[in-house]
């Protein structure tokens, strides 16, 4: 904590007042004094530095607070406004997470899965800034990011949010991990539609993203397949040619039903197709009276080959 300092002197010369202030005094006073005045001077500089530190803290607490929440979300609670809730007609959200995630946690130190996690979680944080979108929340192992609910990201949030995936592929490969841990792999999913979106909780307060375009993004994540980007139709169709797509069928999805869903060719693509292929299986025996019974559906279910991962 720095302390007031107030220099005082014989000569009341302008120059050396001057020297004073250039080695840091704060105020000056000429002898002989009087013991009221100084007292009262002490007073004013007690109460200026309280005023400095109060506004250092408060510059640290905006600063802090500027990188949880959005800058119109800032805009707004400096206005005065107490309870934020918007309706956003169409915003994209993505959701990843670490395939095999518990067992890797199980098998090796705390310490290790926090570096871990924290080297990751800070290359994807650099991304957020290239790409221009806004990163939701962490939960565990999973995270989660939007766009187009503001004017910063509202222009192509589909495209922004699908070239975010794509980098991410990239770096996850940087991660250094745990000796004897095999290379780290995520899931990413994406989809777009509208939202509910506000300001929730005092401690910590966070802009959170609510409704079914959520839910549907966190489907298209736990159903997707490691280190590929699986997209729902209306995702695919925003994007139409920022990539190549494979088209998995009507799959089922849990809360959703049947589903159309899209792989994009990227990555290991093609074994995420081989294995959503439905398996030959021999024809049936014909019923009695010569009847064939009737042919099975060709729509594909298929369930998460790994539920480690948080889904919301």
């Amino acid at each position: 904590e720095t302390l007031p300092v107030i220099m005082i002197g014989a000569d009341s010369g302008e120059d050396n007042i001057l020297r004073g202030f250039e080695v840091g005094a704060n105020d000056y006073i000429k002898r002989p004094f009087n013991r009221a005045e100084v007292l009262a001077r002490i007073e004013t500089q007690l109460r200026l530095k309280t005023l400095w530190t109060n506004e250092l803290d408060h510059a640290r607490s905006a600063k802090l607070l500027s990188k949880m929440l959005p800058p119109h979300i800032m805009a707004q609670l400096k206005a005065g406004s107490n309870m934020i809730a918007e309706s956003h007609e169409e915003v994209t959200i993505l959701f990843s997470d670490i395939v095999g995630f518990t067992t890797l946690a199980a098998t090796h130190s705390t310490a290790e899965i926090i570096i871990m996690l924290n080297q990751m979680f800070t290359l994807f944080d650099a991304l957020v800034d290239k790409h221009g979108v806004y990163k939701v929340q962490t939960i565990g192992d999973a995270y989660m990011i939007a766009a187009g609910h503001d004017d910063v990201s509202r222009e192509q949030h589909c495209q922004r949010v699908f070239e975010f995936a794509q980098d991410m592929l990239e770096e996850v490969k940087k991660v250094e991990m745990p000796t004897g841990a095999s290379p780290l792999q995520v899931r990413v999913g994406i989809h777009c539609g509208p939202a509910y979106a506000g300001v929730v909780g005092v401690k910590c307060p966070r802009y959170c993203f609510f409704g079914d375009t959520v839910n549907t993004a966190s489907r298209m994540e736990s159903t997707g397949h490691p280190m590929c980007i699986h997209v729902s139709q209306d995702a695919r169709d925003s994007l139409d040619s920022a990539a190549e797509w494979a088209d998995c069928g009507l799959s089922q999805v849990k809360g959703k039903g049947l589903m159309k869903t899209f792989f994009a060719k990227l990555g290991p693509w093609e074994d995420a197709m081989q294995e959503r292929a439905p398996h030959d299986s021999p024809p049936a025996a014909p019923a009695e009276g010569g009847e064939s019974p009737p042919p099975l559906t060709d729509s594909v279910t298929r369930n998460p080959s790994d539920s480690s991962g948080s889904a919301l």
